[in-house]
């Protein structure tokens, strides 16, 4: 493979692998031009100039046949080369791109790839180019963007790992202080200063100990779409109960449901089907997809989940609300890492935006489908 060039644009390439022939002149006889032909079957075509500049191209196949007729070489033998040349044929600037080219041959001169053209620059002549030089051209223009590609993916594979390495160490360096600053304040809380303290201090031992809380979740969750994005998240599968899984999120998500008067109701179902699965990512699948519920369902409202068995013996775990839904335009964009419905400058829920990312990362790891 040819090493890739940057200061070498597409333009140049029809330049590049324009091939050099000796041009006839246009006072050449036609026998001379036959000698050569005759004498060089990689010849094509041979370009006519005037002083320097191309007035026409003697296309191999045309010039043979007519003068290889019974009468041709007596008639034209003798004859100037401008006389068999073709005065309209394709002239192509050295510095056309390639994709240039490409599209003016197909579109307006299809004969040129099979009878060659002239290049010439700045109207002086250069070389005469062919189906051969053509196909050279898109080569070399293929193989600069493969190198190109590579180029750029070696790059953003080093900014992933950079970033996974950043993500990596700060983790360490906020999860180290956050944990002291939860547990520092779950200790407060649970012993009995509440006797020597007032209620408002209370309060903001309290709102520390959350926010701490939060916080530590919304790392973890920035850390979890890192490593699913490097390829470095490993799945520890064993067989597990879908029916126990499902029964596990709900408990978790209970408090929050209670507190905007929301019952989850999971609908009966008795299928006594096990399936290989990283039980961890699992419940973080419906414990995101029941928090997105909960949260835009309106007060007194229910969350269903179920679990069904599809036409094709694949399972499906179905989480619905009874919230505003999703726009149908909308949902290409809430997939993406750090999307949020609301908007980009007012937010009405907290939140990172990886919650259905992670659902859609941790489905398709398991081999599933995300609707």
């Amino acid at each position: 493979m040819t090493n890739y060039d940057p200061t070498i644009s597409c333009s140049e390439t029809v330049k590049i692998l324009s091939q050099y022939i000796e041009p006839a002149f246009a006072h050449d006889n036609c026998a001379d031009i036959y000698d050569r032909l005759n004498g060089d079957a990689s010849l094509v075509a041979i370009p006519v100039l005037e002083g320097d500049k191309p007035i026409g191209l003697l296309k191999r196949t045309e010039f043979m046949v007519r003068l290889a007729d019974r009468f041709g070489r007596p008639l034209y033998s003798k004859q100037p080369a401008t006389t068999l040349m073709d005065a309209n044929a394709m002239v192509v600037e050295s510095s056309v791109t390639v994709t240039e080219l490409n599209q003016k041959i197909v579109t307006k001169n299809k004969e040129a790839l099979q009878e060659g053209f002239i290049v010439v620059e700045n109207g002086k002549y250069l070389g005469v180019g062919s189906a051969l030089t053509l196909i050279q051209a898109n080569m070399l223009h293929a193989e600069k963007k493969l190198q190109a590609l590579h180029v750029a993916r070696e790059a953003a594979e080093a900014a992933s790992e950079a970033k996974s390495a950043f993500l990596a160490n700060m983790s360490h360096e906020l999860r180290t202080p956050l944990n002291a600053v939860i547990g520092f304040s779950d200790l407060i809380l649970e012993s009995k200063s509440g006797d020597i303290m007032c209620p408002t201090i209370i309060d903001y031992i309290t709102d520390i100990n959350s926010s701490g809380t939060h916080l530590l979740g919304m790392i973890n969750t920035i850390l979890d779409m890192s490593r699913i994005e490097s390829g470095k998240y490993d799945l520890v599968e064993n067989d597990e109960d879908p029916d126990e899984l499902i029964d596990q999120a709900i408990r978790i998500m209970s408090p929050k449901a209670l507190s905007k008067n929301i019952q989850i109701i999971k609908c009966l179902h008795d299928l006594d089907v096990s399936i290989k699965v990283d039980a961890q990512l699992i419940k973080q699948i419906l414990i995101n997809l029941l928090s997105n519920a909960v949260k835009f369902s309106p007060d007194g409202s229910n969350v269903f989940v179920s679990l069904n068995k599809e036409e094709n013996g694949a399972l499906s775990i179905v989480v619905r609300d009874e919230g505003p839904g999703v726009p149908q335009d909308m949902i290409s964009e809430i997939i993406k890492p750090f999307t949020q419905l609301d908007g980009v400058l007012v937010r009405n829920h907290e939140g990172t935006g990886l919650g259905l990312p992670l659902v859609v990362a941790f489905t398709e790891a398991h081999g599933g489908i995300f609707h």
